[in-house]
């Protein structure tokens, strides 16, 4: 017995000192340095894939937009003019004996005939030439954008532009949004944000007004810059 005694304090003896036994040893630096490396190594991985879920989403919008463009490009020429009511859209006011807000997305419907209100994921607006742009630039003459603004609750009121002091006004009878775009504005894919189409085609990038760093590159006259960085 006091032989045995003498082998575990031989073993405690040979211990390096500072260390803890296999069963009360925690962490050592190394090992959470590796943990985070590992961590971080994770979520550069799964960054492209969410960005590339967020484009596929904010991709519904494109539909929508080019046939609002179409319509306002058949419109224009049938008439000479793309939206109706002399500025009334951007101002709001009576039409018809009907009282339309500023930007308003039943206007769009009522006067381009396009059923917007079942498109719940986006809330959709014109501006015309000089009105700025989403880079902040005015629009020139024969240059007008559509705008998808990001919705990501049953809307409200209004549908607020992330980092510029206008609102879309969703239609009447506006459906649920599904596609589950974030509540945060400020997160990629957040409500409010926008995916631009421009008519005609820029041929340069151009920097997103409002948002700093953001670059909208042009693929076939959309952008989806806004809504995905």
């Amino acid at each position: 017995m006091d032989e045995g005694r003498r082998r575990s304090s031989s073993r405690e003896a040979s211990s390096p000192p500072g260390r803890e036994t296999l069963g009360n040893r925690g962490f050592t630096l190394i090992e959470l340095m590796v943990v985070i490396a590992i961590i971080t190594m994770v979520y550069a991985l799964m960054l492209p894939r969410t960005e590339r879920l967020i484009r596929q989403k904010a991709q519904h919008a494109d539909t929508p937009l080019r046939m609002i463009a179409q319509a306002m490009q058949s419109r224009y020429r049938e008439s000479g003019s793309r939206l109706p009511g002399d500025g009334l859209y951007a101002l709001g006011g009576l039409l018809d004996g009907v009282t339309y807000e500023p930007y308003d997305e039943q206007f769009l419907q009522d006067r381009l005939f396009l059923p917007l209100n079942q498109v719940g994921d986006f809330c959709f607006m014109v501006r015309s030439p000089g009105e700025s742009g989403l880079d902040g630039d005015l629009l020139p003459a024969d240059t007008f954008e559509v705008w998808a603004v990001l919705v990501a609750a049953p809307v409200a009121a209004t549908v607020p532009v992330l980092g510029r002091e206008l609102a879309c006004v969703p239609a009447d009878d506006k459906q649920s949004p599904v596609l589950g775009f974030s509540t945060n504005p400020e997160e990629s894919g957040g409500t409010g944000r926008v995916v631009v189409l421009r008519q005609p085609s820029p041929s340069q990038p151009s920097i997103r007004a409002g948002r700093d760093g953001i670059t909208l590159l042009w693929a076939n006259g959309i952008s989806y810059g806004d809504a995905t960085l």
